[in-house]
């Protein structure tokens, strides 16, 4: 209700806020700039309060609710970038031991040795997943088991041996393999191209189908493919 009550006063939500403003809607630029004021309080100040006793409850309800509604294994995603704030520590172990199905996590909020505590806390079987490739090594020297990333679109073969060298606590080599691979890392991400335009790019420079970024997004720097290609055939693609 409030959030349809929202996008009624602001003609639209965030997303379209977003590519209203790119149109030179002024109406558009105060309510972004509202919409940045109001999240703000819910993270500091007496707003602060509210949501932490009245909202976070019902998100672990929510979220408890949607993954007990099956009985497929659920990994939880933590990706602080995107969502604006991390998923507690708390709220991440009261689902892993209230909700059978919820097995594993995505951890990209860049701190690796938090999956030491909860991997120590967490029910026996449950799984950390470092969900930011530069961080990996780390993540794995605190008992993560695997990647759930971004350069791993091509990169896999090489991801896959940098966490059998892991399982084999061979962390030479897996520090070896990982070296190879921060010239992707670079590639995938940095102030003028986002991942999700960088995969794009790759994929199509490795002939596979994928189309252009949905909106807000645009179209990538038009140096993106030159930048791709060095990285893809140092791995060993052969491109045409």
């Amino acid at each position: 209700f409030l959030f349809g009550f929202g996008m009624t006063l602001a003609s639209g939500c965030g997303s379209k806020t977003l590519i209203r403003i790119g149109g030179g809607n002024l109406k558009s630029l105060v309510v972004l700039v509202f919409l940045g004021i109001s999240a703000y309080m819910t993270l500091r100040g007496v707003f602060a309060l509210w949501r932490a006793n009245g909202l976070d409850p019902l998100r672990f309800d929510v979220t408890a609710l949607g993954a007990a509604a099956s009985d497929l294994p659920v990994m939880l995603y933590d990706v602080p970038g995107r969502a604006g704030r991390a998923v507690a520590t708390e709220t991440i172990l009261r689902l892993a031991h209230e909700v059978p199905t919820v097995v594993a996590l995505k951890d990209a909020g860049g701190d690796p040795a938090r999956a030491a505590r909860l991997l120590a806390e967490a029910p026996e079987g449950f799984e950390v997943y470092s969900g930011d490739e530069p961080l990996s090594l780390a993540f794995a020297a605190y008992g993560a088991v695997g990647v759930v990333g971004v350069s791993s679109h091509w990169t896999g073969r090489q991801q896959r041996d940098l966490w059998d060298a892991v399982a084999k606590v061979d962390f030479s080599a897996a520090r070896a393999v990982n070296a190879g691979l921060l010239a992707s890392f670079e590639y995938m991400n940095n102030d003028t191209c986002v991942f999700s335009q960088a995969v794009k790019v790759a994929l199509g420079e490795l002939g596979l189908t994928v189309g252009e970024c949905r909106l807000p997004l645009g179209p990538p720097p038009p140096d993106t493919a030159a930048r791709a290609r060095p990285v893809l055939t140092d791995l060993g693609f052969e491109l045409s």
